[in-house]
């Protein structure tokens, strides 16, 4: 998100603070950037603008949610739970289609052998859950 549209929403109160992220804000670069500086001794050394790759992936876990109605609700959840994730995801994609959220992913170590390690397992980990939600063919989120 851009840094001056971080300020200017910080104070708001939205549907995704209220039912998603309670308390949460989503960070500028800038505003990351400033804290580490600021109050640690973590780098920010790599970061990925995400964007419409990002946009495409939502897509992909929308549909596959709708696909799987039946497997939702027999884990107990209800309708107002599949329109709530619904929305949510499609509320997401067009923050990422319209580039109002472009940065998803960066890598914040004290040194460079501490990111090598955290790369290799965030990689994996992305592409495991991807995988298994049916969104990311092979290799798309490669670290």
């Amino acid at each position: 998100m851009a840094h001056d549209r971080m300020l200017a929403t910080a104070g708001s109160y939205s549907w995704i603070h209220q039912y998603i992220f309670p308390g949460g804000i989503i960070a500028s670069l800038q505003a990351i950037d400033e804290v580490n500086a600021g109050h640690t001794s973590l780098r920010v050394i790599e970061s990925r603008r995400l964007g419409l790759s990002y946009a495409r992936t939502l897509d992909r876990w929308r549909h596959s949610f709708a696909e799987r109605t039946d497997e939702v609700l027999g884990l107990g959840f209800d309708e107002t739970f599949m329109r709530m994730w619904d929305f949510y995801l499609g509320y997401c994609r067009a923050g990422f289609a319209t580039h109002i959220w472009t940065s998803g992913s960066w890598g914040s170590v004290g040194n460079e052998s501490d990111w090598t390690a955290a790369r290799v397992r965030g990689a994996c980990c992305r592409l495991q859950l991807g995988r298994r939600l049916g969104g990311c063919p092979r290799g798309e989120l490669s670290g």
